[in-house]
């Protein structure tokens, strides 16, 4: 299905390799994030039917994805999964924190989706338990 974008079907590109805050213009957007250095990604003010893909490009950090207030408002889970070991799941009601992990993968994602009130969250890494979901301010 197309989106509806001036000049195209896509949302465009964004690339990160420092702390950057996110527009809502940024919505529809898929953003690499270098993974280099702990670069902070933050999420705009809540909106409803705003999305976002977030692809690792680099790895030897642990970057983060946070909410712009440090509220408790994703919930999702992530998926990891590799050759190795066994699949591992892990989900979160109240969480205010991505992290790619050190020794996450490039390739390795997230999407995002906000309904106005929470982001839905759905990630998925190629190494065991690389990206995490969770609260970390009260």
């Amino acid at each position: 299905m197309a989106r509806p974008y001036i000049g195209g079907t896509n949302g465009g590109v964004k690339v990160v390799s420092a702390d950057t805050s996110l527009q809502l213009a940024d919505s529809g957007k898929t953003v690499f994030l270098d993974g280099s250095a702990a670069n902070v990604l933050t999420l705009p003010a809540l909106s409803k039917g705003y999305e976002l893909k977030v692809i690792l490009t680099a790895t030897g950090a642990a970057p983060t994805i946070v909410t712009n207030s440090s509220a408790n408002i994703m919930v999702g889970t992530v998926l990891s999964a590799n050759n190795d070991a066994a699949q591992a799941i892990q989900s979160d009601a109240d969480a205010d924190t991505i992290t790619f992990v050190d020794g996450a993968a490039p390739g390795d994602y997230c999407d995002l989706i906000c309904d106005g009130t929470n982001w839905y969250v759905f990630a998925f890494s190629g190494v065991d338990s690389k990206i995490t979901i969770t609260k970390e301010s009260a």
